[in-house]
């Protein structure tokens, strides 16, 4: 299990994690960061959050694309 010092979570919950054996997850990117396009690299993780335009995800997934790299689910680089 790994922990991440970082991850802006009340202590109860982190403490639920370690105990249950599960995994934190930081995010290093955001849908909403006005920068991400610019930003974004191989091995991100982009929070996108519900209320996220369709706009927003499809100019997301050209720059994945432009760029080269593969959408992986988060649930298969965890069970690695």
């Amino acid at each position: 299990m790994r922990y991440f010092p970082q991850f802006s979570a009340c202590d109860s919950n982190i403490n639920s994690c370690k105990k249950n054996n599960n995994y934190i997850i930081k995010h290093t990117l955001k849908s909403t960061d006005r920068e991400l396009l610019s930003k974004l690299n191989s091995g991100d993780i982009i929070l996108i959050p519900s209320g996220t335009s369709l706009e927003t995800l499809k100019l997301i997934l050209n720059e994945i694309r432009k760029l080269d790299l593969n959408i992986v689910y988060l649930s298969k680089l965890i069970s690695e």
